[in-house]
């Protein structure tokens, strides 16, 4: 417990700063909505009887597997919904995510979801405030692939 400089908070930053205020806001609410990515379990990369495909799969940005001593710093990979179940015991969406560390934007090919559901735009962090991030009413992806700009994310979503 400090009452001094050290742990004053400044409001007046607050609106100069909405768009990453805004944006967390958002990501926060992501992650609450999809327990996927809140399990309290390490995916194995393994296939379990019965559910469709393995719970985590790794991509390069051609769809395949990717080459992990490769040092372009651009990743992706696919989070299986059916492997964690909401407050109600349905299904998790399945995620895709896709990273670009790199200085170049770069095609990602999207494999198709597990749950055989349409990929939707969640997160695009090389988008404007409003267009960042999305959770409800995402832009659908019409092809089988997304451009991720250099130096950002993407986060796309097939719903239940």
């Amino acid at each position: 417990c400090q009452d001094n400089e050290i742990s004053w908070l400044n409001w007046d930053f607050l609106e100069k700063n909405r768009e990453i205020h805004d944006f967390t806001k958002g990501v926060i609410s992501f992650r609450k909505a999809h327990p996927i990515i809140r399990r309290g379990e390490f995916f194995t990369g393994k296939q379990m009887p019965g559910k469709s495909s393995e719970d985590i799969k790794w991509f390069d940005p051609k769809g395949i597997e990717p080459d992990w001593n490769d040092k372009k710093n651009i990743i992706a990979l696919l989070i299986n919904g059916e492997y964690a179940l909401d407050k109600k015991n349905i299904q998790d969406s399945d995620i895709y995510m896709m990273f670009n560390a790199s200085g170049k934007n770069t095609v990602f090919i999207i494999p198709p979801a597990p749950n055989g559901k349409k990929w939707k735009v969640a997160i695009n962090t090389a988008e404007s405030q409003g267009l960042d991030i999305f959770n409800k009413d995402e832009p659908e992806v019409n092809k089988n692939f997304f451009t991720v700009k250099s130096h950002s994310m993407a986060v796309l979503v097939a719903n239940i």
